[in-house]
């Protein structure tokens, strides 16, 4: 149950992360008159997949989620119901502080690059797709989900030490 609960956390992951790399391409793409090239489309249908398939995983981890929910339930253990959403917690654990910290680095690089109207593609990009990137990261990592997969390895972690 765990395991599949992960999968589909991970893979959740990586879709978001699909969707930055496309970010990160588009200064490589070529723009004129005559319309996009085929990788111009491919790049833009490639993050909206990325977005489309996370949410759809989103979705399926939550599902997961109050399976191990239940088990948590009938065993006695807290379960986290009374967590705030991963969009307004910050500083939750150590992986969530690291992206907290980078997406308000990104935010700073971002509203710097736009006051002083940097002109180099490549540093409002970069600034923008960090930004996206962190605060996907930020709402996963601080958000009820993980909290759960840390729970459940702790019940478990606790059920196999008192079988010992």
């Amino acid at each position: 149950m765990l395991q599949k609960f992960k999968t589909f956390f991970y893979a959740d992951i990586a879709s978001f992360l699909l969707s930055a790399a496309a970010l990160a391409y588009i200064p490589f793409l070529k723009v004129d008159l005559q319309g996009l090239e085929k990788k111009s489309i491919a790049v833009g249908a490639l993050f909206w997949i990325g977005i489309v398939c996370g949410i759809v995983l989103l979705v399926l981890t939550v599902r997961c989620r109050k399976n191990i929910e239940g088990v948590l339930r009938t065993h006695k253990r807290s379960t986290l119901t009374k967590a705030r959403p991963g969009v307004i917690s910050f500083f939750q654990n150590p992986p969530a502080i690291a992206a907290d910290v980078l997406m308000v680095l990104s935010a700073i690089a971002l509203v710097l690059v736009l006051v002083f109207k940097v002109r180099q593609e490549w540093a409002v990009i970069a600034s923008l797709e960090g930004l996206f990137l962190s605060f996907v990261l930020h709402c996963i990592l601080n958000g009820i989900n993980y909290k759960y997969i840390k729970a459940y390895k702790k019940y478990i972690s606790t059920k196999e030490q008192v079988k010992k």
